[in-house]
């Protein structure tokens, strides 16, 4: 991994909370092994408060400990030390072999796929793009390791995810059992 990415850190304001006006500063930076508790009590939290069960994958603590430790990296979003979101970047080949057929990718192609593996955040703080902040960041962390094929998965009932995805240059490339699949190479980095 880059020094780039090791020392990735992004500060700001949150202006919303629960759709009213606040001034909450905010961090964004790498997950460590020394989050992964904190990580899988988040995704819980996410999934039990969702209206739609079927809009987030419900994941387990090996696929975030895989994903902080050795198969790609994982984002957090920090107010002081509550994390209040995060987002997965599979760069392992077993992240996105899944996908060989779906998009005509040769083994080398393959290889330079980067898997834009979930993100969520609590419902409080939606209404900040932090999802979107969290995909386009993710492309840019793949991009810097030399990552040009971009894949991104979501429930077709997840209208705001699927926007989210479509602003970042990512196209619907095809449909599995219960997923969209998105894919692209070109990207607006933002």
């Amino acid at each position: 991994m880059t020094a780039f990415i090791q020392h990735f850190r992004i500060t700001g304001i949150l202006r919303r909370r629960q759709g009213r006006s606040v001034n909450v500063p905010y961090q964004i930076r790498l997950l460590t092994l020394n989050d992964l508790e904190p990580l899988c009590r988040l995704h819980q939290r996410i999934l039990s408060e969702l209206p739609d069960p079927h809009l987030l994958r419900p994941n387990k603590p090996e696929f975030f400990t895989r994903h902080v430790k050795d198969s790609g990296c994982s984002l957090g979003v920090f107010i002081a030390d509550d994390l209040i979101g995060y987002a997965v970047l599979g760069m392992a080949l077993d992240s996105v072999a899944t996908f060989a057929d779906d998009l005509s990718l040769s083994a080398s192609e393959l290889a330079l796929a980067a898997h834009l593996d979930g993100v969520g955040v609590i419902p409080e703080w939606r209404g900040n793009h932090l999802h979107w902040m969290l995909l386009s960041w993710r492309i840019r962390l793949a991009c810097t390791v030399g990552r040009r094929h971009m894949i991104a998965t979501t429930a077709p009932e997840n209208v705001v995810v699927w926007s989210n995805i479509l602003t970042t240059g990512l196209r619907v490339k095809g449909l599995k059992t219960n997923t969209v699949v998105f894919y692209g190479t070109s990207f607006m980095m933002i």
